[in-house]
């Protein structure tokens, strides 16, 4: 439950703020629409489901309307993505596989050696298991790219005090 509740802390009521800031300041500066009619559309409750997390919505009425992309805050995309590596995170806590860091570095390792398998082209033509077909509905539909990041920071995590510090490092990463 304390994980839960940190999660929450973490992204509900700064995202509550976020919401309440761009529909009530935000969008009001900027509509194009006259700010009685923007105050009457039922848009906002719409743009608020956004503080639920896994339901977005990115649309305010008259706001970004002539824009090549009309979202709003569209960058709250990942949250979804992110909510969701944090129910894997509690699944994998509750079932006990973190707490076998050799087993959970296992798994996470065989996961991004999949994904390494499916996205690298080079690595499936030298290893030919599966028809290119088959890899790129897996690789579009099936397996998206973002938690495989969250798995490799996962991995660091759990192996924090292995891995020594190192500006040159960190000046380097990409």
């Amino acid at each position: 439950m304390r994980f839960i509740w940190a999660r929450f802390l973490r992204l509900v009521p700064a995202l509550a703020v976020v919401a309440l800031f761009t529909v009530f300041i935000i969008g009001p500066l900027v509509t194009k629409i006259n700010l009685y009619e923007y105050l009457q559309a039922r848009r906002h409750g719409e743009y608020f489901q956004t503080v639920s997390v896994f339901f977005q919505s990115y649309h305010l009425p008259g706001v970004f309307e002539s824009n090549p992309v009309d979202t709003v805050n569209g960058a709250l995309w990942t949250l979804p993505l992110e909510s969701i590596m944090y129910v894997m995170i509690l699944a994998g806590g509750a079932i006990g596989i973190l707490y076998k860091k050799r087993f959970a570095a296992l798994i996470i390792l065989s996961t991004v050696g999949i994904f390494l398998f499916i996205n690298v082209h080079t690595v499936h033509a030298l290893i030919p298991i599966v028809s290119c077909n088959t890899l790129n509905i897996i690789k579009y539909y099936i397996l998206p790219i973002h938690p495989f990041y969250f798995l490799v920071g996962a991995l660091y995590y759990l192996y924090k005090d292995k891995i020594p510090f190192s500006l040159y490092l960190v000046a380097f990463a990409p």
